[in-house]
């Protein structure tokens, strides 16, 4: 009997272990502010998931700047952005966070809303709701984003 479980417990796989990597991910986002919406989807940028300790939890992290869009190179973070969250048997979750950064004419702070990816064969999808504050020329710009994502697995 220990035998059996032994066994079982060891054949037992890490689900972190299918969403560990690099992929190449597109957000179409579409941004409301000052009364107007627009698309300002971003392509072809830069992200990995790993591990952080072997209790199910990830870090997903955005390098600074890159990738390219219809809102130019600047379509990626202008520093390094990560996330946290957590896989278990049901997927990935993606934890809120609250990120604040310095923008050419002032500060932008934003708050990214949970989410629930879903993994099918290499694609990861996932929808953030963002609602933030651009403090430009000391006036407050309210900024609401709705950000979906698919994120390609890299080989």
């Amino acid at each position: 009997m220990a035998v059996a479980v032994l066994s079982f417990v060891s054949c037992t796989t890490d689900p972190v272990k299918k969403y560990e990597g690099s992929y190449k991910v597109d957000i179409d986002r579409s941004v409301t502010t000052m009364g107007a919406t627009t698309d300002q989807p971003a392509k072809g940028l830069n992200m990995n998931i790993v591990a952080d300790g072997n209790n199910g939890k990830v870090r997903i992290v955005f390098p600074p700047a890159q990738g390219s869009g219809e809102c130019g190179e600047q379509c990626g973070m202008s520093e390094e952005m990560v996330f946290t969250g957590k896989v278990d048997k049901d997927g990935l979750h993606i934890d809120a966070k609250s990120h604040a950064y310095n923008a050419p004419d002032g500060r932008v702070s934003m708050t990214y809303s949970a989410a629930d990816a879903s993994l099918e064969g290499k694609t990861l999808k996932w929808s953030q709701s963002v609602e933030g504050t651009a403090n430009f020329m000391d006036e407050n710009i309210s900024i609401t984003e709705t950000d979906n994502y698919t994120a390609t697995k890299q080989d």
